[in-house]
């Protein structure tokens, strides 16, 4: 059972089975009234699109300790996982409350695909290979749209890129994040938690869609904001795991 609490004017499309609680955020009007009323419906998931504030975690922290069974989903802008938990912490919230309710966070991009019949191999430099993280191979090929030309690919219309796919960061809060969170919070503890946890970060999944010839190195870098193609700045092999 799943009930989404929502700002009237900010709704999503409706899903079936999925009970709708709504606020006026427009009038001044809080989520938090709506919690006691939910949380009383004992639903598996309460969905609340955005965290707002401070008091608006602090309440929904202490109904989800009441109700153990319960999960609680809500999202944030930000660049990966490490910066989501920043960014909740940065509203003022009871840090020790939220760091025994964090559970995960989930960062996700969308990337074009190349395409996959005019795609140019190339053989990249060993050192941008271990810089990636890669495991070194003899001969490794990976793959980059094509130059122009008078001749129009027909499956992507010369764009290079046909379709797109997801690269994923998947941080499951342990008890040393809990305790970094609650009493040493900052970006770098917390992406050094992260990497102590094995967490597998957007940049090295981003690699492997490039090692396998899904994307090109500068579609990577243009959704991950990095430097250049050359230079991803993913984490060093030894702080991510399969």
């Amino acid at each position: 059972e799943v009930v989404s609490i929502e700002d009237q004017a900010n709704r999503y499309p409706a899903v079936e089975a999925v009970e709708v609680r709504t606020y006026a955020a427009a009038r001044g009007e809080s989520p938090i009234p709506l919690f006691r009323d939910v949380f009383d419906l004992e639903p598996d998931m309460v969905v609340l699109r955005d965290p707002g504030d401070g008091p608006t975690v602090d309440a929904l922290c202490r109904h989800l300790e009441a109700r153990k069974t319960c999960l609680a989903l809500s999202t944030t802008r930000t660049g990966d996982c490490a910066e989501s938990l920043m960014r909740v912490l940065f509203l003022r919230v009871e840090r020790v409350r939220f760091a025994r309710q964090v559970t995960a966070v989930l960062s996700q991009r969308l990337i074009r695909k190349l395409c996959n019949r005019c795609k140019e191999p190339f053989t990249p430099p060993v050192e941008l290979v271990e810089r990636l993280g890669l495991a070194p191979r003899r001969r490794t090929t990976f793959y980059r749209p094509p130059k122009p030309s008078e001749s129009v690919c027909p499956e992507c219309g010369g764009l290079g890129y046909r379709g797109r796919t997801g690269i994923f960061e998947l941080l499951l809060v342990d008890d040393t994040l809990r305790q970094v969170l609650a009493y040493q919070p900052s970006l770098e503890s917390l992406r050094q938690a992260a990497w102590a946890t094995r967490a597998w970060s957007m940049e090295r999944e981003g690699a492997l869609l490039v090692d396998a010839g899904v994307t090109s190195l500068q579609e990577l870098a243009r959704v991950l904001r990095l430097p250049s193609a050359g230079s991803p700045g993913a984490p060093a092999p030894s702080h991510v795991s399969a």
